[in-house]
């Protein structure tokens, strides 16, 4: 019996659009005819990206994919730009990398505080929940 695993992105890998997304891509297609591969990843609810979820299955029909698509509600918007604005502002901060009075600025702050939004978590818990995974990869 194959084992499976479930692949947890904060993407869909396809189309190949940078290095990242080559590397993913690659990563499944390696290990596909071994395991019983369980894709998830969050993605936007549009034409563009189901066309790309059918590009991808006809490349790798036996990966099964989950993927948890995001409507954006008003408030979600906001919060995206807030999340821009945040990250614009730790890029500013780790370019000035200064040391004033013992207080150093760290690099390593943003993503402590972004937290995963919990739509996500709740659809990575049922699949879960609901699927016996052997292996359960986070990218």
């Amino acid at each position: 019996m194959r084992r499976s695993i479930l692949i947890i992105l904060p993407f869909f890998p396809y189309p190949i659009v940078s290095g990242g997304h080559l590397a993913l891509f690659n990563s499944i297609i390696s290990i596909k005819d071994d395991y019983d591969v369980f894709l998830t990843y969050t993605a936007a609810d549009s034409k563009a990206q189901h066309e790309a979820e059918i590009s991808f299955k006809a490349l790798a029909p036996t990966v099964t994919l989950f993927p948890q698509y995001q409507f954006e509600s008003k408030k979600k918007r906001i919060m995206k730009k807030i999340r821009k604005a945040i990250m614009y502002v730790g890029r500013a901060l780790s370019i000035i990398e200064q040391e004033d009075n013992d207080i150093k600025i760290s690099k390593g702050w943003i993503g402590s505080i972004l937290p995963l939004q919990k739509d996500w978590l709740i659809h990575i818990e049922k699949l879960c929940a609901s699927n016996s995974f052997d292996i359960i990869q986070v990218e």
